[in-house]
């Protein structure tokens, strides 16, 4: 197969390229909610779908779920939509863009083929709203994890105290101020506990963290800032207990999967997306979202745990992730869908060669 991905460029972009993904730039605006910059990206899309005739695409997340089946459809080109999480597509507050949206999704859900979702909650949420008949839901565990590559490897760093990480785009939603407070509370009677952050800032985010937030919490002694990161591996290796509680629409949260594969107990929230990943009591342990008292009580219970209780919670973890979430598991869901989509292909339809497709790019 010949794979390309349409997205806006970012720093991230050189990784795909190495890969050997052909990479179109799109500009897109996530968190735009206006409605002429929108009608643009769709026209954009359409423009690019109807030259380079793919013959199977993939969109992820809402916009792309959305604006991109349209474009599809227009195209007559069979797609799938993946729901990697619903943000704030079903939170209980109001507004015109959630409104906006949901009306999108009941009106392009008719036009693919399927759509994925990586928890049951999220479907059920679609078909409680009349955003789906079932007929197009398939359920698949995430987007999978390596646990070859996210592995367990001996600490590089020795510290006084429990080292907790929170791993995690810099939102609100993501309960970073949660874990802060919590933070603030242990330090109190476990001073010599670590509390460390990764994470991009989100500075177009309407809930984004800001960094003189940030800053105002390090200098107070409460975390250390770690800035974002492009391999997680070393900080989680250096980490006692992974925390993250979230209580944004999550898919299902990629970080605690890579935290758990290299066998790190972890605390989350009884959140659709997060409780997936963990066995309570077990693995980790799970709370009640935006409860700070419950999030401290849970960090406390586990930095009073013996290390050797830990690392037998981590290596459960572990085993978790691979019996339910490796890679491969995925991988084969894609290929099977595309082997099934082209084997109903009649034979005399036209299938876009890559030097066909090279030579669109240059024209």
């Amino acid at each position: 197969y010949q794979v390309t991905v349409l997205a806006p460029m970012d720093a991230f972009a050189y990784l795909l390229l190495r890969e050997g993904v052909h990479l179109l730039p799109l500009p897109f605006s996530t968190y735009s909610v206006n409605p002429l910059k929108d009608l643009s990206a769709l026209w954009r899309l359409w423009r690019m779908y109807r030259k380079l005739r793919f013959d199977f695409i993939f969109h992820y997340t809402i916009k792309p779920n959305t604006y991109g089946t349209i474009a599809a459809w227009l195209s007559n080109i069979p797609s799938i939509a993946i729901v990697t999480g619903t943000g704030t597509l079903f939170s209980k507050e109001k507004s015109l863009t959630r409104h906006l949206m949901q009306s999108l999704y009941r009106h392009t859900t008719s036009l693919t083929k399927e759509v994925w979702f990586l928890n049951t909650h999220d479907s059920h949420s679609f078909l409680q709203n009349n955003m789906i008949t079932r007929d197009k839901i398939r359920l698949i565990p995430g987007e999978g994890i390596d646990a070859s590559f996210y592995s367990p490897r001996p600490k590089t760093e020795v510290t006084p105290g429990i080292t907790f990480l929170f791993i995690g785009r810099l939102i609100a939603e993501k309960g970073i101020r949660i874990y802060v407070e919590a933070a603030r509370r242990i330090k109190q009677k476990q001073p010599d506990a670590q509390f460390r952050i990764i994470g991009y800032p989100e500075r177009h985010h309407p809930s984004a963290i800001h960094m003189d937030e940030i800053e105002s919490w390090v200098k107070e002694g409460i975390v250390q800032y770690l800035g974002g990161t492009t391999d997680t591996r070393p900080h989680l290796a250096n980490c006692d207990v992974f925390v993250l509680p979230s209580y944004f629409g999550e898919g299902l949260n990629r970080s605690l999967l890579e935290a758990a594969a290299m066998a790190k107990p972890v605390v989350t929230t009884d959140r659709p997306g997060c409780r997936e990943t963990v066995k309570p009591g077990r693995t980790g342990l799970v709370v009640p979202e935006q409860d700070t008292n419950a999030l401290a009580e849970a960090m406390m219970a586990l930095l009073k745990l013996s290390s050797v209780d830990r690392v037998i919670m981590g290596e459960l973890g572990r085993e978790h992730v691979q019996r339910q979430y490796q890679v491969e598991m995925i991988h084969s869901v894609y290929l099977e869908t595309l082997e099934h989509h082209f084997s109903m292909v009649p034979q005399n339809a036209t299938v876009l060669k890559e030097r066909d497709y090279m030579s669109k790019r240059r024209n």
